[in-house]
């Protein structure tokens, strides 16, 4: 396995790239979503509720993740569908670790402390790797299910991590490394937004539009910055075949 020192130096190109890209957001500034309808609407529903105090992980709250985690593709019919399992194992996996979600609910990546890194990851690890952590898929690897559900409990310390464009965008095969991929790439967020101007940007478009915290907005970036890569490689493609 990497480790996340080894990972940091051989990325620090597409690290740049993502603090760059960052800081260059024109002010007051829409960036382009890859969602819409529904996908949209459950989300930031979720947020809501994760945001009020009296609706943080009440049924409405759990409600709304498991509405969107349906609308962003993780459940669908047929035998070789992603499947999600039934709400109310859902429900029962987030509520059985309701205390420890709870302690973890005010901390921001942008405050924590280096000392205390490793230690908030492994916490985080455990609720979505461990046998019996958080239940949002009976089919799809844990990383990506996980940091979905928990993008929606702790927006302020976890982006949404995924094959097609987190582990894409860095290199790592998901099937033989997720955890890893986790690791790294809750490394690579704290170690983007230790930058002061990347942070006073990000702080910035965070006040400007609400429902993306920082952590999606490094989860945005990947995407944006993962599709211009493809394109680009698409494109060289098809011109060398004329």
């Amino acid at each position: 396995m990497e480790n996340n020192k080894d990972f940091l130096v051989k990325n620090q190109k597409q690290i740049e790239e993502i603090k760059q890209e960052i800081i260059q957001i024109p002010k007051g500034k829409v960036e382009k979503s890859y969602f819409s309808g529904p996908s949209i609407y459950f989300h930031q529903e979720a947020l809501k509720c994760c945001r009020n105090e009296k609706e943080f992980l009440g049924k409405r709250h759990i409600e709304m993740i498991y509405a969107t985690l349906v609308a962003w593709g993780m459940h669908r019919m047929g035998k070789s569908g992603a499947k999600m399992p039934d709400f109310d194992v859902f429900k029962k996996s987030i509520l059985d670790k309701k205390q420890k979600l709870q302690q973890l609910k005010t901390i921001r990546i942008e405050k924590v402390q280096e000392k205390a890194l490793d230690d908030i990851i492994g916490r985080l690890k455990e609720l979505i790797f461990k046998e019996d952590g958080i239940n949002a898929s009976e089919t799809n690897s844990r990383i990506v299910s996980g940091t979905k559900v928990l993008a929606h409990i702790l927006p302020d310390i976890v982006p949404p991590m995924d094959r097609n464009y987190t582990a894409a965008y860095f290199g790592i095969n998901i099937q033989n490394s997720s955890q890893n991929l986790f690791d790294n790439g809750m490394h690579t967020i704290w170690n983007v937004y230790q930058d002061k101007n990347v942070r006073d940007r990000a702080l910035e478009y965070h006040k400007e539009h609400v429902y993306i915290s920082l952590p999606k907005l490094f989860d945005n970036v990947i995407i944006k910055l993962e599709q211009s890569k493809k394109k680009t490689t698409n494109n060289k493609t098809t011109k060398s075949k004329k």
